[in-house]
């Protein structure tokens, strides 16, 4: 079966354009051959990471924010889990769009913060607004900044602060398309690159095997989201746990904006979709499941999943699971997408948002075809746009002050 997406790379520049194909087929297809890249520019600075990293720990009641705005903001969430283990410290997530509007609540008094800020282009001003402000009331907050845009605002910003270390990934990673697809999956390898910042050698490892699960999965799902994408559903759930919860909620927000809205998505944890989110479910719902690799976690993944098909709800059950799982799924749903993970080089679910988003992405590219939408601009009223428009953020610290409303940053 010939392969969806490999066909609409094939197509000649006047036809991508006429589709509006230009930048996000290529973008989604691009981006695994990318990851090396990604890791190389963390490990180019792994000595001077372990000093930042080894200083901020000894600092008094060590903790992390993770930031950014839309899909930056849900990196955060696929990485909490790796980084609670890894440096065992709290670690938090808080939407830039948040913290610009009450950032006292997220600082914690006679701790230190490092604020972890992911960003496309940099040029959000909720960015620079939420880097300003937490470096304002707390000045011993240490900053990492992760970033597709050298030029962009934010990367300007951090320079002028008294602990920043910057990490800028290669201009490629820097989606020219609407959505965020090689931007989202290059910042989270960098994040998780730095989890790993004592031994960085043990994820490069877990890097090869994450490509070639990633490279089986774009061939795989490319088949399954076409397909999937000629079904009539105006709805989709994603499911996922753990660090799952992170890849379902892009998920959502990837075929929702390429479908400019006209598939409206949710997410959720598996058992927490019992206790009252099931109710969106109807006959036009597509439910997809992330399925974990930790069979203890799985078990109760499964019977969600054979909940919703007892109930005879939902238009169709879609699984990403492993191979070992495919015989007891398919008494659910036939569309499950599988991977087999190699024996001695396994990885773990924390690893795995980066190769199972993409499922979501090319469903998203595909369904936005199907509805006759452009991808690289599903939004035919504008009302969305690669970096969001007519915001101002006002100086949080001089409206405390003197009551003031003063604009620092707009768009």
């Amino acid at each position: 079966m010939k392969n969806p997406l490999s066909e609409l790379l094939k197509l000649n520049n006047d036809e991508k354009k006429n589709l509006g194909i230009i930048h996000t087929a290529s973008e989604i297809s691009n981006q695994i051959s990318l990851w090396d890249d990604t890791y190389q520019r963390v490990k180019n600075k792994i000595k001077e990471l372990n000093g930042f990293i080894s200083d901020f720990l000894n600092k008094k009641n060590p903790y992390i924010i993770f930031t950014g705005a839309g899909t930056s903001e849900f990196i955060g969430l696929c990485l909490i889990s790796l980084y609670n283990n890894s440096l065992n410290i709290p670690c938090f997530v808080c939407p830039s769009p948040e913290l610009v509007v009450c950032p006292e609540n997220y600082l914690l008094r006679n701790h230190t913060p490092l604020l972890v800020s992911f960003a496309r282009s940099g040029n959000s001003p909720e960015s620079t607004g939420a880097l300003k402000f937490v470096n304002g009331l707390s000045p011993d907050t240490r900053n990492i900044v992760i970033t597709c845009n050298k030029d962009g605002k934010l990367v300007n910003e951090a320079a002028k602060m008294s602990y920043t270390f910057p990490i800028i990934l290669s201009e490629k990673t820097n989606d020219m398309g609407l959505a965020m697809t090689s931007s989202f999956t290059n910042l989270l390898v960098a994040g998780q690159a730095i989890a790993y910042y004592k031994n960085l050698q043990v994820y490069e490892k877990k890097l090869h095997t994450m490509k070639e699960l990633g490279t089986a999965i774009m061939d795989s799902a490319a088949i399954k989201a076409e397909e999937l994408s000629r079904k009539s559903f105006n709805r989709a759930v994603f499911l996922g746990s753990n660090s799952n919860l992170g890849t379902a909620k892009e998920s959502a927000l990837k075929l929702q904006e390429l479908t400019s809205g006209q598939v409206m998505c949710t997410y959720d944890t598996f058992l927490g979709f019992r206790h009252g989110p099931e109710a969106v479910v109807d006959k036009n719902t597509l439910v997809i499941g992330y399925l974990s690799c930790d069979k203890y976690r799985a078990r109760y993944e499964i019977e969600l999943l054979n909940e919703l098909k007892s109930k005879n709800i939902g238009a169709t059950i879609v699984v990403l699971a492993e191979k070992s799982l495919k015989k007891e799924l398919s008494e659910i749903t036939e569309h499950i997408i599988v991977f087999e993970q190699p024996e001695h080089r396994r990885v773990e679910d924390e690893l795995l948002p980066p190769v199972l988003v993409i499922f979501a992405q090319l469903l998203g590219l595909f369904k936005s075809l199907d509805l006759g939408l452009q991808p690289d601009n599903p939004s035919k009223t504008g009302a969305i746009h690669r970096v969001v428009k007519g915001v101002k953020i006002y100086d949080y610290l001089r409206f405390k002050d003197k009551g003031e409303f003063q604009i620092i940053a707009e768009r």
